[in-house]
């Protein structure tokens, strides 16, 4: 998640959550496209690309989580925005934003394979 900004999506990030895209239940799909290049993918296939199904199912997984979790960091002091806009830990210190990496797949383990 970012800090809003008057430009769309370009805010500072205050929140974050990272998943694998390699490994189980990858790699077929990867094994599918070895040899094309994005362009190729994107010509033929777009969005209808199995691997990128996926990912993107992957992702809107951890969506609903990550906003939750996101005010609960909020709520409890963990993350803070100054009053000139920058993301700051709980001591204050600027931060590239908050990883919820762990909390969020433990949220969604098991329920998107």
């Amino acid at each position: 998640m970012h800090l809003v900004t008057p430009e769309l999506d370009e805010g500072p990030p205050v929140t974050y959550c990272t998943f694998p895209i390699r490994g189980k239940p990858f790699d077929k799909y990867w094994e599918e496209i070895k040899r094309q290049s994005v362009e190729e993918i994107k010509k033929r296939q777009g969005e209808n690309n199995s691997l990128f199904k996926l990912i993107r199912k992957q992702g809107l997984a951890r969506e609903f989580p990550l906003i939750i979790s996101t005010i609960k960091a909020f709520s409890q002091g963990k993350i803070k925005i100054t009053a000139d806009k920058k993301v700051v830990d709980a001591e204050g210190k600027p931060i590239k934003g908050y990883n919820l990496t762990d909390e969020i797949n433990e949220l969604v383990k098991g329920a998107i394979l």
